[in-house]
């Protein structure tokens, strides 16, 4: 059988690559008929497959890319858009027109302006390709994806969208958390504007007239298009709901990233270009003195748009130089004559074949010498004479130029059409033009009223060059920007002294009829000669000067957003720039790695159990066994609150290292003992490392992932741990039984090297102001003082716990010394904490939100019966129902499924609703109702009783689990998230040991009693036999009394966990419902 699948598969793959082959030489045959230059790839941009190729090589050439080369040429064509990057190295290569052949097709590219024209305006001939054009339809068909008649009909009702009055939208001030809000709720948006709409249409109302959006405007005019065909029979002349919301998410996912773009690449440039600011500015300040002066009444947006002639020209000159829309896909429908003029073909015709995929090279065309003269020069002067063919800002100008530019007139007729393609050309043009221009003035007249724009002071010009070239590679991908070296860093905003500077006008009649005067730069002079011929890299770091002198800069950086700040303005006042993650695959490389480092710390924890009789056999150690266990513990536990502190004022990247190096150093030292005491240093110094690993996995994804998506990763640090902590026991087993016991230690190596390796190389660490504290008083912020009265008094709750009724009884004075010594050393503690307030170990300030206390509470609680299930059920299915230990490690799978599949739904549940109190509410509610059924268990209870017992329990266990530290995070300020972190991560050390000492004192207890009930047994025996020696050394006839002892001493121990899911229950109602959306 083995033999007949490995021929099948071979078969499969010889047949696959002659198939392949086929199609190549078929293709090539195809190419040849065009009469166009080719070249051969295996792989294309448009291909599916180009999706793996595209995130590969953009990562391996990544530093080759930023020496501004472009693409290796046997790479290019098998990266998305990889134009951007080329500049039209490609086309000097080929020709304006040349083909790629693959095995899956034929590509033709374009970068002649009158063949890019024909296929534009051809839209019946050249259509959108349609298997590309469905992931552009989530919420319904739209004018992105259609094509023919239908196209025809959407292009003619969303047109009126953008007109006069919608385009004043740009000009009006709403709360950008209420507008981005409404974003990730786009669909519930939408549908509760088309209620809107339609009701006041069907009432005869306007709804443009109450609170104008895009919307509302195609309601509008898809009904007054059904009211002009009323009476035509058979012809759609309206458009559906499904298809107007389809509309609406078309032109906010056009316009949103374009947008951005677009005006980070106008700020960086403006920043860089200190002549080129001097005159925007001075045309907005004109602007507004004027309209100070005069009593007009309300302008159009066209006349408005009048007043910012270089700020226009300025706008088309960073969308020639950055173009954000790089290909034009499209599929010829039939074969398709072209007649290409060009140098190298005359006039030239080709056949391009039917079906073939043609792509409009923008950029190449943006960057041709044939269209615009040396184009790698940027300059806004080109679209302010009559022919910008002529236009060279290489060369002196000539007087007919000179003429032009003093009147300063922007004008794109005397480009080429085809020569200019930001925006489209033919009747498939963007819908949205005008209402681009109106938005970037908008943006630029309201920011720059009151701020200039500078280079960062930590900016050489080898840093400035470095930065343009991670800035003009594609921008689209994530995986292309560099947390370290990122292009926003470029610039900084600088507000200056204008006590009298008015808001931005709502409307042009708004300014008219303000008072308040404004300040003016139209008497300043600019004595800088017009340099605007040079590349920005060579422009070095400048800095703007005049009566925007800066009074109080800020740094832009990733600070935490007040609750005020609600626009650019104030942004921009508070020195804030919105933080940068790292993109997606990083972040879950990221998280692989950490979820690694999880489970060797969640399985050092129970893994030792199955090892302890073949250590104390080795060593002769049966008093040491006590040690082996709670010295791991009390190390990680004692420490945890102090690496918070850490982790806070150094390096989280190198702490967290430093931390797994002690924690490896530690595993070795365990693993090599050669006696009992090595053994127990070793699990100290494995603690002591280990305690900051819980904490700072947590903390390193805070910095990797955003809030909102941060509940999903979160779900693989829960599910790791409670599959960790359920299987060690069965893992120890395995090793132990195999191998060594030293294996269970040695594990910890391989596990650490990958997470180390992992952390090194993906994780950045987003760049943070530099602390102007010394490494001396930043160790003294470490408080020395509390963590030497925190660490003893842990060490002594946990000792007590562990004496307590088991090693000793409780009125032993050893046990209710370190009681009563805990309770001192913490009332010291807390002493302590007020006295140093900020610099404290734990700031009481933080410990008195409301959120954190009952957070922390509820881990350290709900741990506790956790804890209880993970350590008994093993037991109830190895003593009562007599399995061994791996089958018992097998019976645990529903747990651990159901608190794995879970965690991660109720991740992705958070990321959708943006609220973590409901999954911890259902979690703390299933939990209580699991436990409660796992309480009733029997020593005859049937499996799909307990199998279903387990699986609510863990169901509840994973969705409640990992929300404790979402709502530390989100109700924190990023400085204090790292000592959040180690709250969470100590609570729940903290509740789990103290949860497993509640309930070994409680089955001990429960069973001593119940065995000593039963004559003509030998209690201690029996317990000292063990559960895998209890039924052998009971009497077969007693066997059924000792079995229902052992179940009610279990099931002693999982009452607990039913009242700690009632109160973690309701400690969840007490954290408050705060949206995880509105802290992005």
């Amino acid at each position: 059988m083995a033999s007949f699948s490995l021929f099948l598969t071979v078969l499969i793959i010889i047949a696959h690559a002659i198939h392949t082959l086929f199609n190549l030489v078929n293709n090539i045959r195809k190419a040849k008929g065009i009469g166009l230059p080719y070249t051969l790839s295996p792989i294309h941009e448009l291909e599916r497959w180009a999706y793996v190729t595209d995130p590969i090589l953009r990562w391996y050439y990544r530093g080759y890319l930023l020496q501004g080369k472009g693409w290796p040429r046997w790479a290019r064509f098998m990266v998305k858009d990889w134009h951007y990057e080329d500049k039209g190295r490609a086309h000097h290569e080929y020709g304006p027109l040349f083909v790629v052949v693959s095995p899956r097709g034929l590509v033709c590219y374009v970068a002649d302006s009158h063949a890019a024209l024909h296929i534009n305006t051809k839209r019946r001939l050249f259509v959108k390709p349609p298997d590309k054009m469905k992931m552009l339809e989530p919420f319904g068909p739209n004018i992105g994806s259609l094509e023919g008649d239908v196209w025809k009909i959407h292009s003619r009702i969303a047109s009126p969208s953008f007109d006069e009055y919608t385009q004043k939208l740009a000009l009006l001030r709403y709360s950008w958390k209420d507008v981005y809000t409404a974003y990730i709720e786009l669909d519930r948006y939408m549908n509760e504007l088309l209620v809107q709409g339609m009701s006041e249409l069907n009432n005869g109302g306007d709804p443009t007239k109450s609170k104008p959006n895009l919307l509302k405007a195609i309601l509008k005019s898809s009904r007054e298009s059904e009211n002009r065909a009323s009476g035509k029979m058979g012809a759609k002349v309206s458009l559906t709901n499904e298809e107007i919301k389809g509309n609406l998410f078309i032109f906010l996912l056009a316009g949103y990233d374009t947008t951005a773009n677009t005006i980070i690449y106008a700020c960086v440039i403006l920043a860089l270009y200190p002549n080129i600011q001097r005159k925007v500015l001075d045309e907005i300040d004109k602007f507004y003195k004027e309209e100070r002066a005069c009593d007009a009444p309300n302008k159009s947006s066209t006349e408005y748009l009048a007043k910012f002639q270089y700020l226009l020209a300025f706008m088309h000159e960073i969308l020639r130089v950055f173009p954000v829309v790089i290909p034009i896909a499209r599929q010829a429908v039939s074969d398709q004559e072209l007649t290409i003029y060009s140098e190298t073909f005359g006039n030239e015709k080709v056949t391009l074949p039917s079906g073939i995929d043609v792509v409009i090279n923008n950029t190449a065309i943006h960057f041709s010498e044939s269209y615009w003269p040396s184009p790698d020069i940027l300059d806004p002067r080109r679209w302010l004479v009559r022919d910008s063919q002529t236009f060279d800002p290489s060369k002196p100008l000539t007087k007919e130029q000179e003429a032009e530019l003093q009147k300063g007139i922007f004008s794109t007729q005397g480009n080429t059409k085809g020569t200019f393609m930001s925006f489209g050309e033919g009747p498939r043009a963007c819908l949205g033009r005008n209402f681009a221009k109106v938005e970037f003035v908008a943006f630029f007249s309201r920011l720059l009223q009151n701020h200039s724009l500078e280079v960062g002071d930590d900016m050489s010009p080898e840093k400035i060059e470095r930065n343009l070239r991670l800035l003009t590679m594609n921008t689209i991908y994530q995986s292309n920007r560099d947390a370290e070296l990122n292009p926003r860093g470029i610039a900084r905003v600088t507000k200056h002294s204008n006590p009298e500077a008015l808001g931005f006008p709502t409307t042009i009649a708004a300014a008219a009829t303000a008072t308040t005067e404004l300040g003016s730069n139209e008497d300043a002079t600019d004595n800088q000669q017009h340099e605007t011929e040079k590349r920005p890299a060579e422009s070095g770091p400048t800095t703007l000067t005049g009566d925007r002198k800066e009074t109080g800069q800020s740094q832009v950086s990733g600070h935490d957003i007040p609750e005020d700040v609600d626009s650019i303005e104030h942004l921009a006042e508070a020195g804030i720039e919105p933080k940068q993650y790292p993109s997606t695959w990083r972040a879950l490389l990221l998280t692989v790695g950490l979820c690694l480092v999880t489970f060797a710390t969640a399985v050092d924890n129970t893994i030792i159990a199955t090892a302890i009789p073949s250590i104390t056999e080795e060593f002769h150690s049966l008093d040491d066994i006590g040690w082996y266990a709670s010295s791991y513990l009390l190390a990680s536990t004692a420490l945890q609150p102090s690496y918070g502190k850490v982790y806070t004022h150094f390096n989280i990247k190198w702490v967290y290292l430093a931390a797994l190096v002690v924690f490896e150093v530690g595993s070795v030292v365990v693993a090599t003992a050669e006696s009992s005491i090595v053994l127990i240093i070793g699990r100290v110094v494995a603690g002591l490392g280990g305690g900051g690993l819980t904490s700072g996995g947590s903390t390193i994804l805070t910095h990797a992932v955003p809030i909102e998506k941060r509940a999903v990763f979160n779900s693989a640090f829960a599910s790791t741990f409670g599959i960790a902590s359920v299987v060690g026991p069965l893992l120890g087993g395995v090793l132990t039984d195999n191998l060594s016991w030293r294996w269970c230690f040695w594990i910890n190596l391989p596990l650490g090297a990958v997470a180390f390796i992992t952390v090194i190389f993906v994780f950045r660490l987003p760049k943070r102001a530099k602390s102007s504290l010394s490494v001396k008083d930043r160790l003294r912020k470490l408080d020395v003082v509390g963590a030497s009265f925190l660490v003893p008094g842990i060490v002594s709750l946990l000792l007590a716990l562990h004496w307590g009724g088991i090693e000793y009884p409780w009125s032993d004075s050893r046990v209710w010394g370190t009681l009563l010594g805990f309770g001192l050393i913490t009332a010291v503690f807390v002493g302590t904490q007020i006295y140093r307030g900020e610099d404290a170990t734990i700031p009481p300030r933080i410990m008195a939100r409301r959120a954190v206390l009952t957070s922390t509470l509820f881990q350290a609680i709900f741990s506790m019966g956790l804890y209880a299930h993970f350590y008994y059920l093993p037991f109830y299915f190895q003593v009562v129902r007599g399995t061994s230990a791996m089958d018992s490690g097998i019976r645990t799978i529903p747990y651990v499924a159901g608190l794995s599949i879970l965690a991660v739904l109720a991740g992705i549940g958070v990321r959708v609703i943006g609220y973590y109190t409901p999954p911890a509410l259902f979690g703390s509610a299933a939990f209580t109702v699991g436990a409660g059924l796992m309480y009733t268990l029997k020593v005859n209870t049937s499996q799909p009783k307990w199998v279903g017992y387990q699986v609510l329990a863990g169901a509840g266990a994973g969705a409640a689990f990992q929300m404790p530290l979402l709502a530390v995070q989100s109700s924190l300020p990023e400085k204090d998230v790292p000592i959040g972190n180690a709250l969470v991560g100590f609570f729940l050390t903290l509740g789990s040991s103290i949860g497993v000492s509640i309930a070994q004192n409680i089955f001990s207890s429960r069973l001593r009693a119940a065995l000593r009930a039963i004559s003509g047994i030998d209690p201690e025996a029996i317990i000292a036999a063990g559960a895998a020696g209890a039924r052998g050394a009971t009497p077969p006839a007693l066997l059924p009394d000792v079995l229902e002892a052992f179940n009610h001493a279990i099931m002693s121990t999982f009452i607990y966990p039913i009242a700690t899911g009632g109160f973690g229950l309701i400690l969840t109602l007490f954290w408050g419902w705060r949206s995880l959306k509105s802290n992005v």
